[in-house]
């Protein structure tokens, strides 16, 4: 299973972020019901404003973005090359290096870059399923499962395991992480940001196939004992 939002209501939330500035990466995995409309997967940013904030999200013409909007700055936006399909599990990465480097993965692939200026300050609020700035908006209507939140920027090889299902807390330099494999599910598998539900998100009816590094190891090491014998 998953957590399924309703797109306009459902949505999981801390006042408080895991990360505040730059570097730090992002992977999460997405299924979307629709994508008539502009969708955010993760908000990391200032609850008390409107700019001031980092957002993860879907676009209406089915590309995943990755937009900072600093205080008294403007929009910066990377967008993927390739585009989601709906009712299938995707995973987005947001490798975000500094004011003037921030990038997003499709799948491991189809990356888009902003080298624009921008960054957002006091952040204190992380969201999953809406942006939570002062004025809420952009509720996801999907399932989520399996986001990591890491406070370095992310090389090739850990954006390419992302896309390939490795657990989150896996993944080099993880500050948060969590599987939502249910709708109670909400625990940070580090142990410092555990999120709150709120409007009663329902259990997703699947869940992106994941893996363990140690699973990548166990064929080549049981291949080695025998080739001893």
């Amino acid at each position: 299973m998953s957590i399924d939002l309703n797109g306009s209501s459902q949505y999981l939330e801390r006042d408080e972020a895991p990360v505040t500035a730059y570097p730090f990466s992002i992977s999460m995995w997405v299924d979307c019901d629709a994508l008539a409309d502009t969708m955010t997967a993760m908000y990391i940013g200032d609850k008390d404003t409107n700019p001031g904030w980092w957002m993860l999200r879907t676009t209406a013409a089915d590309y995943g973005e990755f937009v900072a909007y600093p205080d008294g700055g403007s929009v910066r936006t990377a967008t993927t090359t390739t585009q989601l399909s709906v009712d299938t599990w995707h995973n987005l990465v947001v490798i975000a290096s500094s004011a003037t480097s921030r990038s997003i993965y499709l799948d491991g692939a189809g990356v888009g870059s902003s080298i624009d200026a921008a960054t957002p300050l006091l952040a204190d609020r992380i969201s999953i399923g809406r942006a939570g700035k002062l004025t809420p908006a952009d509720y996801f209507n999907g399932q989520v499962a399996e986001a990591a939140i890491a406070n370095a920027a992310w090389n090739a090889a850990a954006i390419a395991n992302a896309a390939s299902g490795l657990y989150p807390d896996e993944l080099p330099d993880v500050v948060a992480a969590w599987h939502f494999n249910d709708n109670t599910d909400l625990s940070d598998l580090i142990g410092a940001y555990d999120l709150t539900a709120f409007g009663t998100p329902a259990n997703g009816g699947s869940h992106p196939t994941m893996h363990s590094g140690a699973d990548g190891l166990s064929i080549p090491i049981v291949m080695s004992i025998y080739a001893q014998q």
